[in-house]
């Protein structure tokens, strides 16, 4: 297969037909990666109301102040985590907005080479382009 495309003897599949089912296979594609991961996260789900429930049998009444405990951890892990991915959000927004006063020159589409002057309509009409004639 490596040779055919050196030789150039395999072309790809340019037609319109070929590129809108290209599209529909990846709209597929992510729609039954979609349906697998909620599958996943049920199971999960389930595994953990299963492993509540167990705790809560093994423990008794102590579940909670442990549960409350482990809960406290996980918020104060998750907090963390959250103000480092703000911080960096922030200073990408400085950086980005810093940037700002860049201003980019444009040159104009139209250049007049010959002896005829136009009037500012006909070179607005024709800075447009060819599409709006």
């Amino acid at each position: 297969m490596a040779t055919c495309f050196g030789l150039s003897y395999f072309k790809p599949y340019t037609s319109p037909a070929s590129q809108m089912t290209q599209k529909e296979v990846h709209i597929i594609r992510i729609k039954d990666e979609i349906k697998f991961l909620r599958k996943k996260k049920q199971k999960l789900n389930r595994d953990l109301y299963n492993a509540h429930l167990k705790a809560a049998q093994e423990w008794g009444n102590m579940w909670h102040t442990i549960m409350d405990s482990i809960l406290f951890s996980v918020n104060r892990e998750a907090d963390k985590k959250y103000r480092t991915i703000n911080a960096k959000l922030n200073q990408l927004s400085k950086t980005q907005t810093n940037n700002s006063d860049f201003h980019k020159q444009f040159y104009p589409r139209v250049v007049n080479k010959t002896n005829i002057t136009f009037t500012s309509d006909e070179l607005s009409l024709l800075n447009k382009g060819l599409k709006y004639i």
